[in-house]
């Protein structure tokens, strides 16, 4: 279930005029981690910081910015898709998580995004691929806990997943 705050019409990403501003290390599912691992040949621990945030793990800072930031702020995820389910949200910034009967994703709308009203109008497709990439996001963190309860250690949950 997604809890989302704000609201916005038409969106581009404008990462060379901000300086990739939105670029702060993400937050990210062990699902994400399996996939840049797998993509890089990097061990996990090269790239994030592996202290387990209630099922979310933290990539690595480089300069203040995340480990994948090059230094014409393009990301070196991007060219490889495999960009990490919160990163795939923007302009929406991962706001937290409520725990319960469900897992709800809180997601709140970037302040002073310089790519707004730029761009296309954002529609349909926009709003789906939000609500999909959200809804993964939960079911991978879901995954996560339901493997971490049996007693698993991160590197065997990143083998089951």
């Amino acid at each position: 279930m997604l809890d989302i705050q704000g609201k916005v019409d038409r969106w581009k990403c404008v990462y060379k005029e901000c300086k990739a501003k939105c670029c702060n290390p993400p937050k990210v599912t062990a699902g994400d981690l399996k996939r840049i691992s797998n993509a890089l040949n990097l061990k996990p621990d090269k790239f994030s910081e592996l202290k387990d945030e209630k099922g979310l793990f933290i990539i690595k800072s480089k300069n203040g910015k995340c480990y994948f930031l090059n230094d014409d702020f393009s990301c070196k995820l991007h060219k490889i898709k495999t960009v990490p389910l919160s990163c795939t949200m923007f302009p929406f910034l991962f706001d937290g998580i409520q725990y319960g009967d469900d897992i709800i994703l809180k997601l709140k709308l970037a302040e002073d995004c310089p790519g707004y009203n730029k761009g296309e109008k954002l529609g349909e497709n926009f709003k789906k691929s939000l609500e999909d990439n959200g809804s993964r996001f939960i079911h991978e963190l879901e995954t996560y806990i339901k493997l971490k309860r049996t007693g698993l250690r991160l590197e065997d949950i990143l083998a089951k997943i």
